[in-house]
């Protein structure tokens, strides 16, 4: 990957693993004389995200066998000890797991130089949780004062505001959501309605 210096297993691993179990084959792989290689976090995976793209939301030319599955990554939250991040590559949204289930892995090697994480940046301080939604969208380390645009993929608005994680958003169809926050920079995540 020119944009990230990170080097890429092209062919993911043909079957799902836990999270301890894909960490686990990651430490162990031998792919391409290298052995250095690891489960990528979740940024790194979001790299490989194309939102013009669904069904899977990666450019197949250079990852062919990708198909629609859940990539795990080695992002873990501290005050949810049992979850881990993973990547969806249906509709490219990123969330939250149990380790316990099983998600499909493609693993990465190299020091990312872009994707360093900045203690101030909001997008790598906010979460929305869950992904997908049902009727309630959750915003964890949001500062209080960030302003919320909910809308679909044809740009209809269905909330603009302060308060979304009091709003009841059960009524939507179900699909692809666009929510973007509002704050000193712009930041749109897609999130899917279930």
């Amino acid at each position: 990957d020119n944009l990230t210096q990170l080097i890429w297993q092209k062919v993911p691993n043909l079957s799902a693993l836990s999270w301890e179990n894909a960490i686990a084959y990651a430490e162990s792989l031998s792919l391409a004389s290298a052995t250095d290689w690891r489960l990528p976090n979740l940024k790194e995976l979001q790299s490989l995200n194309d939102e013009s793209l669904t069904n899977p939301s990666a450019n197949t030319t250079f990852f062919p066998t990708i198909g629609v599955h859940n990539y795990w990554s080695s992002t873990s939250v501290q005050n949810q000890p049992v979850n881990a991040g993973f990547w969806n590559t249906q509709f490219g949204i990123t969330t939250l797991g149990l380790k316990t289930a099983t998600n499909y892995v493609i693993c990465v090697k190299g020091n990312p130089t872009n994707l360093a994480v900045k203690s101030i940046d909001l997008k790598s301080n906010i979460c929305v949780f869950p992904n997908p939604f049902s009727s309630k969208i959750n915003i964890e380390n949001a500062l209080g004062d960030e302003y919320f645009e909910l809308y679909n993929q044809t740009g209809q608005i269905f909330f603009s505001g302060k308060n979304i994680t009091q709003h009841d958003f059960s009524y939507l169809m179900s699909g692809v959501y666009f929510l973007k926050i509002n704050k000193e920079k712009n930041y749109t995540i897609k999130i899917v309605k279930n």
